[in-house]
């Protein structure tokens, strides 16, 4: 009898809807003791799968329970679900024609979102512009595009690896999240030693005492041991995610001892030191290069301006920099390596400055962060150094901004940082620390920034969180909307993005007198699917960038000749297709 038949004959009898016949017995029959519960075949078998059950559960429990422990929190997470996450990140996924959006309406839950319906689709050839209010034209080549990330402090590998040992399904995800082709990162920035963010406090790679006599020294006892916990193990994970990752080395001080203030924090480097100097970073290059972790670049100091009491700094002079950049060309030849040096990897502010560490020609280019100044003081620079050959990268920008209102953030950092910096050459754009946990830590005691955000908010021993990660503010917008429309097709048969050419048509008036102004930021990339040159390539991955400050509004787009249309919502676009 099924369970559901025994309980309808049951309540049968209750109600009285049917009548037993008793069977013809003696009345004393009905007196005797019942059957003990283990005679009786229908307790029996019920007992038999609550028992079963009971085991069952428990074991499934212990397995459980021991796969998912969290050693270090204490608590379980929930799978992560993280904006457009999963998408097909082979060649059939990549060729998928579509957009990227976040809503300008902040408490919609649109922070990036992928469509593949609404492409555009592209007609045939025609020389004739008029009516187009968006022409793109991917012969007008401007820089190759190094891509999009953020840096990989202590601190941030710290709260990484305690993710990996207590959940490392979850860590899996967020590495794949944050490493996938099609919108990921492919630029990030590595300390040499520890900066203001750092778990373990402060460190250089040569911190044994030393004194210079005579002008010589020696760096016998140099040891990156203490990156071999947590730093060098997570850095290893995103490397073999992606084999192609641009890794960007900068320190934030030599060791104490190479410094007129004889401590990591403040001073400057000693006077004819440079030589020392570059050795330490050529070491420092070699030694992650033997771990495995090969750079694709270096800086010489993180912020040479800003030599302060309170946390890991020094002061380097411009000339001082192109000595040190110089002495570290021909000391990393040596050892066979030939990574990028640049120089200044400071503010905006400090143009000229970045002028003449230029001009002394020992260098690739130069990086600028975005506190100080804006970002028009780039035409300055590019000015005073027109017909010199240079790369530029922004190499840190990071947020305080915890308000609910993120488009308003978002728009601050697309008219401030991105489009402004993008389309004045920069090939790069790297936000500060990839994760932070939910009360900005860990920092190192003093530090300058006590509320700065990192790209994302991750769980952490001593600030839960559940789900393990949080991607929402602008920092990630930003990154993952540029990073998705610059997408790198080396893998794929392809090659890099560059930024080209995209100008406003003869019909933008025409989107109305209240859409004048509308589409306040365009930033436009190819990629060639055929081979690495994008003149030649018979076919190439468009990605456009759109700022919509008003309500939707649909664009006439041109790309090479062939035009079609597509509606840009309020808030950021990023259009997918192919030409």
């Amino acid at each position: 009898m099924s369970y559901r038949s025994y309980s309808e004959s049951k309540h049968a009898l209750s109600s009285g809807n049917a009548t037993p016949e008793l069977p013809k017995r003696a009345a004393s029959d009905y007196q005797r003791r019942p059957k003990p519960w283990w005679r009786r075949p229908a307790p029996l078998i019920w007992t038999f799968l609550l028992v079963a059950a009971v085991v069952a559960a428990a074991v499934l429990g212990a397995y459980y329970g021991i796969k998912n422990r969290v050693p270090n929190d204490g608590h379980q997470h929930k799978p992560l679900k993280l904006p457009s996450m999963g998408l097909a990140t082979d060649a059939e996924g990549m060729r998928e024609a579509g957009s990227f959006y976040t809503s300008s309406d902040s408490y919609k839950p649109k922070v990036f979102s992928w469509s593949d319906d609404g492409g555009v689709d592209l007609d045939a050839t025609t020389s004739d512009l008029n009516g187009v209010d968006i022409v793109v034209n991917t012969s007008a080549v401007a820089q190759p595009m190094d891509g999009f990330g953020a840096a990989f402090t202590d601190s941030s590998c710290w709260l990484l690896f305690q993710l990996k040992q207590s959940n490392a399904t979850n860590y899996e995800a967020v590495m794949d999240y944050f490493f996938n082709n099609r919108t990921g990162f492919s630029s990030i920035r590595v300390p040499i030693g520890s900066s203001d963010y750092s778990a373990q406090g402060i460190y250089t790679f040569a911190d044994t005492n030393a004194t210079i006599t005579g002008g010589n020294s020696s760096l016998a006892n140099f040891t990156i041991q203490d990156t071999r916990a947590y730093i060098l193990p997570v850095l290893q994970d995103a490397v073999n995610r992606r084999p192609d990752l641009k890794i960007m080395l900068s320190t934030w001080t030599p060791p104490a001892w190479m410094k007129t203030s004889n401590n990591t924090n403040g001073g400057q480097l000693l006077y004819g030191q440079e030589p020392l100097y570059a050795e330490y970073l050529a070491k420092s290059y070699q030694a992650l290069v033997r771990a495995g972790v090969t750079a694709t670049s270096l800086t010489i100091q993180n912020e040479p301006t800003r030599g302060t009491e309170t946390y890991p700094s020094s002061w380097l002079s411009a000339s001082s920099e192109a000595a040190v950049a110089a002495s570290l060309r021909t000391q990393l030849a040596t050892m066979g390596y030939h990574p990028k040096i640049f120089v200044h990897d400071d503010n905006f502010s400090g143009w000229s400055r970045a002028v003449d560490a230029i001009k002394a020609n020992t260098s690739d280019g130069v990086a600028w962060h975005c506190y100080n100044g804006n970002a028009s003081q780039l035409d300055d620079f590019n000015a005073a150094t027109a017909g010199m050959s240079h790369e530029a990268h922004l190499t840190e920008c990071t947020t305080t901004d915890d308000s609910d209102n993120q488009w308003w953030s978002t728009k601050y950092w697309l008219s401030n940082f991105l489009f402004p910096t993008i389309n004045r050459g920069v090939r790069s754009f790297m936000a500060w620390n990839i994760v932070l946990d939910k009360k900005s830590k860990p920092y190192i005691e003093n530090a300058p920034c006590e509320n700065c955000q990192g790209a994302f908010t991750l769980t952490s021993p001593n600030n839960f969180m559940d789900p393990a990660m949080w991607a929402g503010n602008a920092q990630f917008i930003v990154t993952y909307h540029f990073a998705a429309a610059t997408a790198n097709l080396t893998r794929l048969g392809g090659g890099a993005a560059y930024r080209v050419a995209a100008d406003a048509g003869t019909q933008m008036p025409s989107l109305g007198t209240a859409g004048l102004g509308c589409l306040s930021g365009i930033s436009t990339f190819a990629a060639p699917w055929n081979g690495t040159n994008l003149a030649t390539s018979s076919q190439k991955r468009i990605g456009m960038v759109v700022q919509n400050d008003c309500s939707r509004r649909t664009a006439m787009i041109s790309v090479d000749g062939r035009r079609g249309t597509f509606k840009f919502s309020s808030g950021l676009t990023t259009l997918i297709l192919n030409a």
